[in-house]
């Protein structure tokens, strides 16, 4: 991966926000390798005021995951985006392709998860306990085959592996996505699933912003396309 391909991921940008497509494979934050907060960081240092700029990363999405990534560039701004986060006033919706003919008794997914720090992953139980946090996700459109279904969700709650959780519990776990029970389809570095839309408060002028990817733009249709697995 080359460094400056950053540029290319990035879809919206102005003195307050940088808002970037990451590829699968990458990691959000530092790792000690090549990732979005280490991208950032070199990207900043090549504008005219480095020193005022910080990686103030807003949220997180899973290294296999593909999507977007807001980050805020003023630590107040950073702080206002968290507060949206933590009253539950950010739309973040999903694409994933599912093993399987998906069927739920009804457009929601709610359960109760345990983050397995260990094992890295999250245990899912049908009842609460005073480890678990409830999940609680939302089917908005759903194509199915017998092979393998499309499924369009918004969160309604920030979990831990929240939708690979939930699908695989449900024994239809997401493309590729081995941790969670699928069969390997290529390389381990990616899932069938999309970050692909994200909506809040803009912290500055209050008006509400949307930054979406469009699935037939993803780098997960044209892997499934070159694997014969299109919607």
């Amino acid at each position: 991966m080359k460094n400056n391909d950053f540029g290319k991921w990035i879809k919206f940008e102005d003195p307050y926000l940088l808002v970037v497509h990451k590829p699968s494979g990458v990691n959000v934050e530092h790792d000690g390798l090549v990732s979005i907060e280490s991208l950032a960081k070199e990207y900043f240092s090549q504008q005219q005021n480095p020193k005022n700029t910080i990686i103030g990363i807003v949220h997180r999405i899973d290294k296999v995951t593909e999507g977007i990534v807001v980050i805020a560039k003023k630590k107040s701004i950073l702080k206002e985006l968290q507060f949206q986060f933590e009253q539950r006033n950010v739309v973040k919706k999903y694409i994933a392709i599912v093993e399987g003919n998906f069927q739920i008794e009804n457009n929601f997914m709610e359960d109760h998860l345990m983050k397995d720090p260990i094992h890295y992953r999250s245990l899912v139980f049908s009842a609460p306990n005073d480890k678990t946090k409830q999940a609680k996700t939302e089917l908005l459109k759903l194509i199915p085959t017998a092979n393998a279904s499309y499924l369009e969700l918004m969160l309604h709650t920030g979990r831990y592996h929240q939708i690979r959780a939930q699908c695989s519990h449900r024994n239809f776990p997401i493309l590729n996505d081995v941790h969670y029970g699928a069969k390997s389809l290529e390389d381990s570095k990616w899932i069938a699933l999309l970050a692909n839309s994200i909506q809040f408060r803009h912290p500055v002028d209050q008006k509400i912003v949307q930054f979406t990817i469009d699935y037939q733009d993803s780098h997960l249709f044209q892997k499934l396309k070159k694997l014969d697995i299109v919607f």
